[in-house]
This record gives C-alpha cells, structure tokens and sequence, in this order.
C-alpha cells in the first residue's frame, strides 16, 4: 500500500475502523472534558491516529446520549451506521461548516458522506486514493486535494475501493496532458464542478536543494528544524520526483485551459520545510513556474478560494463593500513574483499589525504540538 505523502500513517486504524483500546474521553454536557493519552504518545506521529480514534469514540458517545426529552440520538445512513456519513451529518448539524475523506474511503462511504453534507449545505473534499478522481466526480465530491497527484485511475494493480501500490505515481506519469484519458478526466471533473486543489510546494521541496528562507527556519521549533535538516540529508527516494512534478504543472495548466476551478494551498504538514503563510507564498511562485502569469498565479490562490466557497461578494479580491482582509507588499509581485514575499503591513478586518512584530511572535514556535 503507498505511503502517503505527508509522512503521516497509513489509516488503516483511522477512527471508525479500529479505535484504539487504550484512548479514553470523558464527555460531560456534551463537550469533551478530558483525553489522556497513553505514555510515549506525545510527540509521535501515531498520535494523528490515536486522536482520531479518540475522537470517534467521543463522537459515539455523544451520539449516544440521552436528550433533554429522555431520547436518545441517532444517526444513521439508510439504516447502516457508516462512520464518515455520521460523522457529517451530526458534526454539521453542530456547525461543522466542511469535510475531507481520507485515503481508504471507499465509494460506498463517500456517496453517503456527500449525501449527508450536500442535504446540509456543506462542500466535501478529499485526499484520495482507494477512490478515482472518475468516481469521486460521479459521486458528486466537491474538490480533490493535491492537484492531480493521487489519482489512481490508471494503476495497474488498482482495485475497486483500495488504495494502489504506488498511490497514484504511475497514473500521474502515464497521463499525458492532452491524451485521451487526460481529457476526459478534465471533462468529468468540469462538468460535475469538481474544484482541484493544487499542492506543489511538498513534492518541489524535495527535488530542490536551495536552502529554506532564514525567516521560515526561525519560525521553526528545535524540534521541526532537526526533522528538517534529518530529511533533507537522507537518501533521495528512487521515484522521479521532478518527471512527476512537471506533469502535474502540466495537468494542473490544461485543467484551467479548459475551464477548471484551480485553488491553491500549502499543505503545511512540516515537512521539507513547509509552513504556512511562507508556504503559501511558495506555492503561488511555483504556479508561475508552471506556466501561470504572476496575476493568474495570485488569482488562484485568493479569489478562486472564495469563489469555491461562496464568498466573493465578502473576501478574495479588492472592491468596495468586501472585508478589509489586505496583505501590503513592497514592490510589484504582478510583474515579479517573489515580491510577493516582501510584505510591509498585514490587514485583518481592517486592522493592522506589523509583519516583524508578528513573525516575532512565532519565533522557535512552529511544529511545537
């Protein structure tokens, strides 16, 4: 089964599948009052499992308490109690306002889960690999994480509702922009209005060798700074890293051609130095390597944002009436993009706060929890 990109586990053991016996939660009033975890978890990448598996079972329990009426809660999918469609359904009824399948989703799941957050209003997004992007489209997801880079369709050893060996490398290999089987993706992905999320920054990380920005390193904990150095120092993976990142440039350019929602984002998990705010700022430099103008590239990742979630009339772009939400920076990054990294003043809600002063803030921070 391929590893996921990230670093993080593999789920088989994700929350609904086998909760780990050693996590308790106390629930009291309906909200979570404590969660030890076991010895040796903290500072393990386990611990992403475990706290799903926490997690569950704390959203069982509340499922399961009585009512002010003496009722007791249910959630069910046509009669069967699927973990990701209950999940949706009670967490958006809560608020919840979105929701992401994960790798070993399997189809039947996913339908339920889409059903469930389309009937409340809410967008479902996913990080897939057991599902083809074909599949998810069909079942009506409403974006796909990480570009075009795990999508499994053309597999070889690709089986309905499990993950393949190489998570999506040969398919993204194999799908050559303007093939047949690139465009009728492209086509299926348009006309279900599936949004695509573009990630370059993870995958470019490791097949540059330039050094990280000082003020991304001092933003770093100790710990996160070590983790980085250790991986950049190890044996580079056999896969060919940049064949794969220039395909997905190209896919990602031919979606938009043809009319596709592009968004863009960081997928700041930490590793190969990537952090959010600097990687954000990365990724929208990358887009115009990969052939965007520096104004398509800014495009992407504000207003095309918005327009996914519904909210242009209030954020993503400069006009009259919209939140004051301003980045000023110091030069033009529509004509040079890495000016885009020179920024003077931060506006949140129309106040603003000084971009030193913040950077300070998280000094030796990032990557602490």
């Amino acid at each position: 089964m391929a590893q996921p990109r990230t670093g993080v586990p593999q789920p088989d053991a994700f929350a609904h599948r086998n909760p780990a016996p050693d996590a308790e939660a106390v629930v009291r009033d309906g909200d979570v009052q404590r969660i030890p975890l076991p010895a040796g978890v903290e500072g393990n990448p386990q611990a992403l499992v475990l706290l799903l598996a926490v997690l569950d079972r704390v959203l069982q329990q509340r499922l399961e308490q009585e009512d002010g009426d003496g009722r007791i809660e249910h959630c069910r999918v046509d009669g069967e109690l699927y973990g990701q469609a209950v999940a949706e359904s009670c967490a958006a009824d809560r608020g919840v306002t979105s929701f992401k399948a994960y790798t070993d989703i399997t189809r039947a799941e996913l339908r339920a889960a889409v059903r469930e957050a389309h009937q409340r209003g809410v967008k479902v997004t996913g990080h897939l690999c057991s599902v083809t992007y074909e599949e998810a489209a069909e079942i009506g997801i409403d974006n796909l994480e990480h570009g075009f880079f795990v999508n499994t369709e053309l597999d070889p050893d690709k089986h309905p509702d499990t993950c393949s060996a190489s998570g999506g490398d040969y398919t993204l290999e194999h799908m050559l922009p303007g093939s047949a089987d690139a465009d009728r993706l492209i086509a299926t992905l348009i006309r279900h209005h599936v949004a695509i999320t573009s990630t370059l920054l993870g995958t470019a990380a490791s097949v540059s060798l330039e050094p990280l920005r000082p003020a991304v390193l001092q933003a770093m904990s100790p710990s996160a700074r070590e983790a980085y150095f250790y991986g950049r120092n190890r044996p580079k993976s056999t896969r060919n890293v940049a064949l794969l990142l220039h395909r997905e440039m190209d896919l990602e350019r031919a979606f938009v051609a043809a009319g596709g929602l592009l968004l863009a984002g960081a997928d700041p998990v930490g590793n190969g130095g990537v952090i959010p705010g600097f990687g954000d700022q990365r990724e929208i430099e990358l887009l115009v390597e990969a052939g965007f103008t520096p104004v398509q590239a800014i495009r992407i990742a504000t207003l095309n944002g918005a327009i996914f979630l519904g909210r242009q009339d209030q954020i993503g772009s400069i006009a009259v009436g919209k939140r004051a939400d301003l980045v000023v920076m110091r030069g033009d990054p529509a004509t040079r993009i890495a000016d885009i990294e020179n920024v003077e003043i931060v506006f949140k809600d129309g106040v603003g706060y000084d971009t030193a002063k913040l950077l300070e803030s998280v000094q030796g921070h990032y990557g602490e929890y």
